[in-house]
């Protein structure tokens, strides 16, 4: 041994792969230290080589790091920010935590209810941790986690931030509303509708509708609900509330029940007649009305005294009132209309009716109206008038009159209630004359009837082939006698145009003629013809 001073030539530190580790170093006196990482754990082999200026010498040797376990650990700091009522927020807690020893972690929550009024709840399964949060809370709070491998463990607390948003006012079911036709309404508070999350102060409104059986109004925050008369039905109300951000609608749903509401009296008519007018007729569906739509039936009455006026009736809905023969004044018909529902119990209506007093007038009859008269007639023909007045025009002075009042067929005069006719010489033909009645009112003061006066023409006188010796033959044309005239005291033949006697007589006698044949004869006086009868 030459007791030389070594130097170090060559030293290297190499890991089980062969790699080269940089955790060990070697000073200038020869001191080798290092601080092993978790990386480190294993066996390291150092080599070295030594020199003393002439000669080297080699030489190795190992270094054994053991593992000891690591707690773990947290990566960096984390927290969590939320808004209000967002949805369930999760995380890999592996990303929060690691374990050096690359130990798999188990997670737990040390706190899952943290105060009075917790803002959110927190829970784990496998390594994700969610947090849900409250409905409508806003906040801070600390959720802890503790991290463990096999063999020691790391609580973490996490904080969690809910930052408050507002939150639009929630609205409140509420009951259909039933009130009664015709009844009492309602009020309500229209902010028991409505939850406000944050306790805003909220403002109320009504959006516009349409009922037909109900009016509402709101005044602050009083809904008032009143019925309409005789009206119901179902329709909605849409109240709004707002929190100076949002607004939120709430329907409610409004009933009227319906009660049975009696017919209406919608006019009020009046009768005005002429006296012995016709029939006129009201319908009473236009006097009554029923509001809930029923289906009215009516009765009708009248008293003793205005039944002694005119005379009524009634078809369904239709009023007939005739006004009574002569008769005139005023009366009542009481009328009633009654609706399905309610049929004992109606409502009246006392129509008036007043028959006005009109002149009649002056009807009469006459006992003949047709006259056939021989030419030159001696009698007076007579016709008689027959009045037919009302008893209460009994009082009346009639006057009569004839036209034409000069005729030239015959002489037509009248005294009170005859007529007489007379013969004008010669005089032939057809007249119709006409009476007239006049009570000497304005209103129906005449009434004229007719009658018509033949008279026939005169005989045709025919001088028969005797000396000194005339035939008349009357009449001619003859129908049921006639008489031949003539100064001779001698008879006459009558004969056929088959040249047939079918009748002898005496001349200046009537002779019976009745039952021959209508047709053309001849008259035989000697050398004499005449025609006679047609």
């Amino acid at each position: 041994m030459d007791c030389d001073e070594l130097s170090i030539s060559e030293i290297t530190f190499t890991n089980e792969t062969g790699e080269n580790i940089d955790w060990i170093s070697i000073s200038e006196s020869g001191l080798i230290s290092g601080t092993p990482a978790q990386t480190n754990v294993g066996v390291t082999t150092v080599s070295i080589t030594v020199t003393d200026g002439s000669l080297t010498a080699s030489d190795e040797f190992t270094i054994t790091v053991e593992n000891v376990n690591d707690e773990p650990e947290v990566l960096e700091p984390y927290t969590v920010t939320l808004q209000e009522d967002e949805n369930d927020f999760t995380v890999d807690l592996n990303t929060i935590f690691s374990d050096d020893d690359g130990d798999a972690l188990t997670f737990q929550i040390n706190n899952e209810v943290v105060g009075e009024n917790p803002i959110l709840t927190a829970s784990i399964s496998e390594s994700t941790l969610t947090i849900s949060l409250e409905a409508n809370a806003h906040g801070t709070q600390n959720v802890e986690v503790r991290a463990s491998d096999a063999v020691s463990s790391l609580d973490y607390v996490i904080v969690v931030t809910v930052e408050s948003i507002n939150d639009a006012p929630s609205a409140v079911s509420m009951d259909p509303i039933s009130l009664t036709e015709n009844g009492e309404g309602m009020t309500l508070d229209v902010s028991t509708l409505f939850i406000d999350a944050d306790e805003d102060k909220l403002s109320f409104g009504m959006l516009d509708f349409s009922a037909s059986a109900f009016t509402a109004t709101l005044d602050g925050s009083t809904l008032t609900i009143t019925p309409i008369t005789d009206q119901s039905g179902t329709a909605e109300i849409t109240v709004t509330a707002n929190d100076s951000y949002v607004t939120t609608h709430n329907t409610l749903s409004v009933t009227v029940t319906p009660i049975n509401s009696l017919p209406e009296l919608i006019s009020s008519p009046e009768l005005a007649l002429d006296e012995d007018a016709a029939t006129e007729t009201i319908d009473l569906s236009t006097v009554f009305s029923d509001p809930d739509g029923d289906e009215m039936t009516y009765s009708i009455n009248v008293d003793e005294a205005s039944s002694a006026i005119f005379t009524i009736a009634l078809d369904g809905n239709i009023l007939s009132v005739t006004p009574n023969a002569d008769a005139f004044g005023s009366g009542v018909i009481q009328l009633a209309a009654f609706d399905e529902i309610g049929a004992e119990t109606g409502t009246s209506y006392d129509l008036p009716v007043n028959v006005m007093s009109i002149n009649d007038a002056p009807v009469f009859t006459l006992d003949v109206t047709s006259f056939e008269l021989e030419n030159n007639f001696t009698s007076t023909e007579m016709i008689k008038i027959t009045m037919d007045v009302p008893a209460n025009e009994a009082g009346e002075t009639i006057t009569y009159s004839i036209s034409p009042e000069n005729s030239s067929v015959a002489n037509v005069s009248i005294e009170g209630l005859t007529i007489s006719i007379t013969a004008i010489v010669d005089a032939s033909g057809s007249e119709t004359f006409t009476v007239t009645a006049n009570d000497g009112n304005e209103v129906n003061g005449t009434y004229s009837q007719t009658f018509e006066v033949t008279v026939e023409e005169a005989d045709i006188a025919i001088t028969l082939g005797l000396e000194n010796n005339s035939v008349n033959v009357y009449p001619n044309p003859s129908s049921d006698f006639i008489i031949v005239k003539g100064e001779a005291n001698d008879r006459f033949t009558l004969i056929n145009l088959e040249g047939d006697v079918v009748l002898q007589g005496r001349l200046n006698e009537k002779t019976d003629t009745s039952h021959l044949s209508n047709g053309i004869y001849l008259v035989k006086e000697t050398m004499s013809r005449v025609i006679i009868k047609h």
